[in-house]
C-alpha cells in the first residue's frame, strides 16, 4: 500500500508541476491577447476558456486523488493524462493563432 501512495504522490506532484506550467503559458497568452486586436481576441478567447475549464477539471481530479488516496487510481490517472494532453494541444493552438508581432486594433 505504501508503494501505491508514493506513486500517487509522485503523480500528483507531476500534475501540480504541469498545472503551474500551463498557468504560466496561459498568463503569457492572455497578456499577448491584451495587446492584440479585437479580432484576435474573438478568435482565441474560446480556446482560452477551454484551457481554463480543462485546468479546473485537472486540478479538481488531482485534489480528489490526494484526499482519497485510492488503491486503484488507474482510471483517474488515464483521465488526468488525457486532460494534460488536451490542455497542451489547446495551449499550442492558442500560440499558433496569436499574431507573431505587433497588431493594430
Amino acid at each position: 500500500m505504501k508503494g501505491v501512495i508514493m506513486q500517487l504522490e509522485d503523480f500528483c506532484s507531476q500534475m501540480e508541476k504541469q498545472l503551474v506550467t500551463f498557468k504560466e503559458s496561459l498568463g503569457q497568452i492572455e497578456s499577448k491577447l491584451d495587446s492584440g486586436g479585437t479580432e484576435v481576441k474573438q478568435q482565441i478567447l474560446p480556446v482560452v476558456g477551454d484551457i481554463k475549464n480543462l485546468m479546473t477539471e485537472l486540478e479538481a481530479q488531482k485534489e480528489r486523488l490526494e484526499k482519497e488516496c485510492p488503491s486503484d487510481w488507474s482510471e483517474e490517472k488515464s483521465r488526468m493524462e488525457d486532460l494534460v494532453g488536451q490542455i497542451g494541444s489547446h495551449v499550442d493552438q492558442a500560440w499558433t493563432e496569436l499574431p507573431a508581432g505587433e497588431v493594430g486594433g
